[in-house]
């Protein structure tokens, strides 16, 4: 399965974005990160 990482620092949109996509979850799975240190280590 395929992994899709959003990163952005604003929690409210970033939590309403992967809301928004667990629709999708039988095609892949969404990450989040709220900034680029944490998407470094996701990734």
């Amino acid at each position: 399965m395929k992994n899709v990482l959003i990163v952005d620092d604003e929690k409210v949109f970033l939590l309403s974005l992967s809301d928004g996509l667990k629709s999708y979850s039988d095609e892949f799975n969404v990450l989040i990160a709220f900034n680029g240190k944490e998407a470094v280590k996701i990734f």
